[in-house]
């Protein structure tokens, strides 16, 4: 709720801000995101090349050579391909078809079909933007985490840092004394 509100003030204090989105497929996560209007919105790059993995290890079992190469070929050609995606549904069709994988390929396509629209990594890639969340998480555990984790800093359930975060990305983000006047805290 804070990061939508944060979002209503930007817009009415008329900063230009770009909304980049991405997230696991999880529709929860998209249907939250998307009352955003995200300029960008991306299924995470890492979290779908564990679909990959799972494709590759059910089509072709553990550990072996040709599932080392088909995975590291399907991850090169999602991310590098234009409509990459389609490619790979196409692929991952053909392998079920002929009788590899059984219903765990069946659960991928159905991931894949549902999240196609947030996986232009290569239109992403194009345009200079990152295809996965790692650097946002890191910050977030370098930030918060570490922070609150600190020697002498008593955490407990972490009240002062709860109360802390938002007055910090307030005044990062210059909405700090409309976010007072308002009353978000």
């Amino acid at each position: 709720m804070q990061l939508y509100l944060r979002y209503l003030i930007r817009v009415e204090l008329g900063k230009e801000l770009k909304i980049y989105a991405i997230a696991d497929g999880t529709r929860d996560n998209w249907d939250f995101l998307e009352c955003f209007g995200p300029e960008v919105a991306l299924n995470d790059f890492w979290h779908v090349v564990g679909y990959l993995k799972d494709t590759a290890d059910a089509a072709f079992g553990l550990n072996c050579k040709e599932n080392t190469a088909w995975f590291k070929k399907h991850c090169d050609f999602l991310r590098e391909s234009h409509n990459g995606v389609g490619k790979v549904i196409d692929v991952i069709r053909y392998l079920r078809r002929k009788g590899k994988g059984g219903p765990q390929l069946d659960r991928v396509l159905v991931y894949f079909r549902n999240g196609r629209r947030w996986m232009n990594y290569r239109d992403a890639i194009d345009s200079g933007n990152p295809i996965g969340s790692g650097p946002v998480e890191a910050v977030n555990k370098v930030l918060a985490a570490q922070r609150m984790k600190r020697r002498s800093v008593k955490t407990g359930d972490m009240t002062g840092g709860r109360v802390c975060r938002p007055f910090r990305a307030s005044h990062r983000s210059g909405c700090l004394d409309r976010a007072w006047a308002d009353g978000i805290r």
